[in-house]
């Protein structure tokens, strides 16, 4: 089976002060089933003085504002946004 995309979970997270959210990263494949790949997937974020973004998908604050991050796995792409007050 191969990827026909991924998705991030939670696809939108409001946080406040040092507060960390682990995201999820799964897969839906061709034949119709859905595999979690955190582990695989690659993260970054647009907003560095914002968040920052583990290799294990945990997001910390370190700022206030808005951004999000972005996900890869297996040529797909996702995001996820971020409000931090």
């Amino acid at each position: 089976a191969v990827t026909t995309h991924i998705e991030v979970l939670p696809p939108s997270m409001s946080l406040a002060g040092d507060a960390t959210q682990q995201v999820i990263v799964r897969a839906h494949l061709s034949d119709g089933t859905v595999e979690d790949v955190t582990e695989w997937a690659k993260f970054s974020t647009n907003a560095d003085t914002l968040i920052e973004v583990g290799e294990d998908g945990l997001v910390k604050v370190i700022g206030t504002g808005s951004g999000a991050i972005s996900v890869y796995y297996d040529s797909k792409v996702a995001s996820a946004e971020v409000a931090v007050a």
